[in-house]
């Protein structure tokens, strides 16, 4: 997943995704970018609505936080476990996982990326999908369940 103007791909630190008024994402990198052109506000590269910003109105746009959980990990500073911990850590964004949040996460990423293994199962209590490999490091206290099929 990119940035449709500067075709970068979004990660945490320096393609971060961020949301209009209108719905449209697009890095922090480029929506400051247009606003120096302008000096004015953001125009929407996509449906060229007109915002009215200063500067600090255009750095304070909010992160487009779904984006951000969808990335895939190839292209991603942030991995799908670094994701998994940051919920577990109690999020307000984010904490739960869905079975339907992890056939997403499951389609996007089938391999875990420490172990290039197919991920199968998912813990309840940690919010990490799971290999073979995985479980086998995890305490055998922890309970898992088998990740939902994708339809």
């Amino acid at each position: 997943m990119e940035c449709a103007v500067c075709l970068q791909y979004w990660n945490q630190e320096d393609c971060v995704p961020k949301s209009l008024p209108c719905g449209h994402s697009f890095c922090s990198q480029c929506l400051e970018n247009i606003f120096t052109k302008r000096k004015t506000g953001v125009q929407c590269p996509n449906c060229l609505v007109d915002y009215k910003m200063t500067v600090s109105q255009v750095q304070a746009i909010p992160k487009n936080f779904a984006l951000l959980c969808l990335i895939p990990n190839k292209h991603s500073k942030t991995s799908l476990n670094t994701v998994s911990k940051e919920r577990m850590r109690g999020s307000k964004h984010e904490r739960c996982f869905s079975e339907e949040y992890i056939e997403k996460l499951i389609t996007i990423h089938p391999n875990c990326d420490k172990h290039k293994m197919p991920l199968h199962s998912y813990s309840p209590e940690t919010n990490q999908l799971l290999c073979d490999g995985c479980i086998i490091e995890l305490p055998s206290s922890i309970p898992l369940k088998p990740i939902p099929k994708v339809k």
